[in-house]
């Protein structure tokens, strides 16, 4: 909301001008994206069918997902959640020794998730396999 509040505010100072503003949802399922300007449109909105926009997404060359990797492996993009008391979890997204996508979950250690704040992670090597309570992929770095 700060972010769409702010673009209004400069709009209003340059009423020909367009502005975007996009967001994630908190597990990243949900893409949010607005395009705003202070002038009134030219025609209604109308929406378009979400379907035909997800099957133009669908069919997006992209890699196969392994939902339980185990071995090599190269963090693509990742995240560290904060919880009121401090650190609570890291998340990786990376792709195995060929070249499958996974998610995981990083050890909670404040020191792992601490360097994942202080250094770029993207391209970190390490190992992923299922944890040991079988309730999600780990990523250890390596």
């Amino acid at each position: 909301m700060h972010a769409i509040a702010t673009l209004v505010h400069r709009l209003r100072d340059r009423p020909d001008a367009w502005g975007l503003s996009t967001a994630n949802g908190w597990f990243l399922t949900k893409q949010s994206t607005g395009v705003y300007s202070a002038r009134p449109p030219e025609s209604p909105f109308e929406r378009q069918d979400p379907a035909v926009i997800q099957g133009r997404i669908d069919a997006i060359e992209h890699p196969p997902i392994i939902d339980r990797p185990d071995g090599p492996a190269v963090v693509e993009t990742y995240t560290v959640v904060h919880a009121r008391q401090g650190y609570r979890m890291g998340i990786v997204i990376g792709r195995d020794a060929d070249g499958r996508r996974f998610v995981a979950n990083t050890p909670r250690d404040e020191t792992t998730l601490r360097e994942m704040e202080s250094a770029e992670q993207v391209g970190r090597r390490g190992h992923v396999r299922l944890a040991d309570n079988g309730a999600h992929n780990l990523f250890l770095p390596g």
